[in-house]
């Protein structure tokens, strides 16, 4: 992010509001929590460990708004922004209204073959809200649509979604 931001620093961070305080250094960030009250419950520390504490403390940066979901940012035509707690607390999606672009984050992934799958369960921090969250993304004129980790999916977004959702 820090790179991002140097290559445009008049950029202004937007975040949820449970995710800001893990961004901009008020909150230790949840994973790297449960990793030191690990090594304080006895298990030894590892170079990925020391690699994951030496990242977060680099990866501090200030949050200029906060978000809670329902918000329309005036850029692009209007990216309207989604509450999608799951993965994380503050974990939010994005979609822009005039192309039905949707930005997923980790809430959807794609399998082999680019069929669309939920949430990662190993990365996903309450799987029931995950998948409530998802609901609320139907019927919103999505036309493509952008996993962080899997790629694009362009296919019939409320048809993929109901079928991940009945067979969750």
């Amino acid at each position: 992010m820090k790179e991002v931001l140097a290559a445009a620093p008049r950029a202004l961070v937007c975040a949820h509001t449970e995710e800001a305080p893990y961004l901009d250094g008020r909150k230790v960030p949840m994973r790297l929590a449960e990793m030191e009250e690990r090594i304080r419950g006895g298990a030894p520390e590892t170079g990925e460990d020391r690699r994951r504490r030496a990242e977060a403390a680099s990866n501090q940066f200030p949050v200029g708004r906060e978000l809670t979901g329902g918000e329309v940012l005036p850029i692009c035509g209007g990216i309207e922004i989604y509450h999608t707690p799951g993965h994380m607390p503050g974990h939010i999606c994005l979609i822009s209204r005039p192309d039905g672009i949707l930005i997923t984050g980790d809430a959807l992934n794609l399998a082999a073959g680019g069929a669309l799958a939920g949430p990662n369960p190993v990365y996903t921090r309450d799987m029931a809200k995950a998948y409530d969250s998802l609901r609320q993304l139907r019927g919103r004129g999505v036309k493509l649509v952008v996993c962080y980790h899997g790629g694009v999916f362009r296919g019939e977004f409320d048809g993929a979604l109901d079928a991940l959702l009945a067979a969750e």
